[in-house]
């Protein structure tokens, strides 16, 4: 779910693989499955069409938080543009365990 109102449309990678392009500003993707057994497990959210060479505007590293027949929601949240680790409206992606 794209929740970053300065950003249009973001596109979701797992590693290097992209998994949901072009979700506009509060929409959602269709669900979608992962390798869980994939070494590179960092969630990266760049802008959309911008590809792997794009600057990533949030990444989390997933490595302790995937299990193998579970669902999760994840959400982009924040201001493309802002940084820093004290800043509340920095860019960046959580998941909720849904099932």
């Amino acid at each position: 779910m794209n929740l970053m109102p300065n950003v249009p449309a973001i596109d979701l990678y797992f590693g290097p693989t992209l998994l949901a392009p072009n979700i506009a500003y509060l929409a959602s993707s269709p669900e979608f499955s992962i390798d869980t057994s994939q070494t590179n497990k960092v969630w990266t959210v760049r802008a959309a069409g911008s590809g792997t060479a794009g600057t990533a505007i949030a990444t989390y590293d997933g490595v302790n938080t995937l299990n193998t027949g579970r669902k999760y929601t994840g959400f982009a949240m924040g201001y493309n543009g802002l940084a820093g680790t004290t800043e509340p409206r920095r860019p960046f992606i959580s998941f909720f365990y849904t099932k």
